[in-house]
């Protein structure tokens, strides 16, 4: 009978014992004071507080109901911690992608500013430019003085060459439409005006083809007593034809520019695809260059030459805005009489390139000016040149 009594207590004490707290409320709690819930409390209250109010009722139904319930809201409260933190990530990348937006506003308002501050530095550099040229043209021509007999025929080769490149120079000009307008009026130091204005680049054209003519009459064989090279006008005469070039070319819009450039690539790229041992092609700050020998049979443009030309003719057609120049180089001095026959022959290949406008070719005749070798016969060559409209 004692037995049975103490059977009886510890049954009773057992059904008074508490109920172990189901795994997935303790799961509930652990999501609570997580850095994830932290965060959605911040950012996505509502689903945070619908999670809490879950969580809350499952320790309620371990005190007064099944514990298959305290599960379910359990794991509810637990699915809507998740819940909330997706939402808070989802926001806090809006809020990331607001603040990017406004900084690229803000950016985009700096970059007007330092563009605008751009153009006014552009157009104080213009006007130094322009002061610049006026006190250079202000300033006599300087004088070579004399010098010793090896170092004065120096003088006279550097100045021979440099009239031929200023020839150049500015026949390039020409060809991409420098000269068309009219003449503007000499600078002045009180009037600002645009270096790159079509009839500023006129006038100065025009200036610096009056500085070529006074060089080539400088350099004419001296009847009396010898003179000193003009080395200075020289240097001003392919200096200021370089000027108007560079001029010429930066009238070019951006967008062309680039089209242009691209052009020259793909001007070279067919030159190369001729697969013509004679022609190889090259690209220097004049254009895309082929330098050509054995061009002529006596005073004519040979068959070989005929149907080297006839092709880089059809190179020219595909390309109409490039001018071509063609410069004759002897290999040797050319005497005054002779000077009139070697002119045609720029001439003559001038005429197989049909398919350029008159007004975009330029014949030139070199002489020995601009040697490639100090050996004589190397230096007869044609070069046909491409004339870029845009610097490259």
């Amino acid at each position: 009978m004692s037995r049975a009594l103490i059977m009886t207590g510890l049954l009773a004490l057992g059904a008074c014992a508490p109920i172990p707290t189901p795994r997935a409320v303790e799961q509930a709690d652990e999501a609570s004071r997580s850095p994830a819930a932290l965060e959605a409390k911040t950012h996505a209250a509502q689903t945070w507080a619908l999670a809490e109010k879950r969580r809350l009722e499952a320790h309620a139904a371990l005190d007064s109901g099944p514990p298959a319930l305290a599960q379910l809201l359990a794991e509810e409260a637990m699915a809507t911690y998740d819940e909330g933190a997706a939402l808070a990530r989802v926001a806090k990348a809006i809020r990331r992608a607001e603040a990017a937006e406004a900084e690229a506003a803000t950016l985009e308002k700096e970059l007007a500013s330092v563009d605008g501050a751009l153009k006014t530095v552009a157009a104080d550099v213009e006007g130094l430019e322009l002061r610049l040229r006026v006190a250079q043209g202000a300033e006599p021509p300087g004088t070579s003085k004399s010098a010793s007999p090896e170092r004065e025929a120096a003088r006279r080769d550097a100045a021979r060459g440099m009239l031929v490149q200023g020839q150049l120079l500015c026949g390039s000009a020409r060809l991409l439409g420098a000269g068309s307008a009219s003449p503007a009026s000499p600078p002045s130091d009180k009037i600002p005006e645009d270096p790159s204005s079509p009839a500023v680049v006129s006038r100065d054209l025009l200036d610096a083809e009056t500085k070529l003519k006074e060089l080539a009459s400088a350099l004419e064989p001296a009847t009396g007593a010898p003179k000193a090279t003009p080395i200075d006008l020289a240097t001003r005469a392919r200096a200021a034809c370089l000027s108007v070039l560079t001029r010429t070319r930066r009238q070019t819009s951006p967008g062309a520019a680039a089209d242009q450039a691209s052009s020259a690539d793909a001007l070279l790229a067919e030159l190369a695809a001729m697969r013509e041992k004679a022609v190889v092609p090259s690209r220097d700050e004049r254009g895309v260059v082929v330098s050509l020998r054995d061009v002529f049979e006596g005073e004519e443009v040979g068959a070989r030459g005929r149907t080297i030309l006839e092709k880089l003719d059809r190179v020219a057609a595909a390309h109409p805005r490039f001018g071509v120049a063609v410069v004759v180089h002897s290999d040797k001095a050319v005497p005054a009489k002779e000077r009139a026959k070697w002119e045609a022959r720029a001439g003559k290949v001038v005429a197989k390139l049909s398919s350029v406008a008159e007004a975009r070719k330029l014949p030139l005749f070199a002489a020995d000016a601009l040697p490639v070798s100090a050996k004589n016969s190397g230096n007869a060559r044609v070069e046909i040149i491409f004339v870029a409209p845009e610097a490259l």
